[in-house]
């Protein structure tokens, strides 16, 4: 399946992750990549629908890349990651 808009691939991705807790955490540092990915197409010069599908192809399979990112949330590394995405904002 073909993903071409970024709203659509994060819907996805997150449905892969199954800790609830760090689901909306987790795609939010996506989305902040993927926004970042797509202001550097802007400035080559590609317009905002080609940056974002340029974007969103980089990425790559989102149920793929929402299983690994599941892989690393077990209950103890949930906490962890949690705790470190608070502390981080803070700093």
């Amino acid at each position: 399946m073909s993903y071409r808009k970024k709203e659509e691939y994060l819907k996805v991705l997150e449905e892969q992750i199954r800790c609830k807790k760090a689901r909306s955490q987790v795609v939010e540092e996506i989305r902040g990549h993927m926004e970042e990915q797509e202001a550097f197409y802007l400035s080559e010069g590609l317009t905002q629908e080609e940056a974002e599908e340029e974007t969103v192809k980089e990425m790559g399979d989102p149920v793929e890349a929402g299983a690994a990112l599941a892989q690393r949330f077990t209950r103890t590394t949930e906490a962890r990651y949690i705790w470190w995405i608070k502390s981080c904002g803070e700093v």
